[in-house]
């Protein structure tokens, strides 16, 4: 019986990273994202039921979303 793919488990850690690093008043936070072959399509998803048609746009959002964490 064949063995079941493990590849998304060993790339994980280069699709997302998150780090967040506490200093007293200062609240740092770091974002990568990858967007690569795996997941394209998702992207292309998100990015048509969000209504955007250009992929600037729909960069231009997420990033607005994420400087209000």
């Amino acid at each position: 019986m064949p063995k079941k793919n493990n590849r998304h488990v060993r790339e994980t850690s280069k699709r997302l990273n998150h780090e967040v690093h506490d200093c007293n008043e200062n609240v740092r936070l770091m974002h990568n994202v990858n967007i690569g072959v795996e997941n394209a399509e998702r992207w292309l998803a998100l990015k048509k039921r969000m209504g955007f048609v250009k992929d600037d746009d729909l960069v231009v959002h997420l990033l607005d979303l994420a400087e209000t964490i």
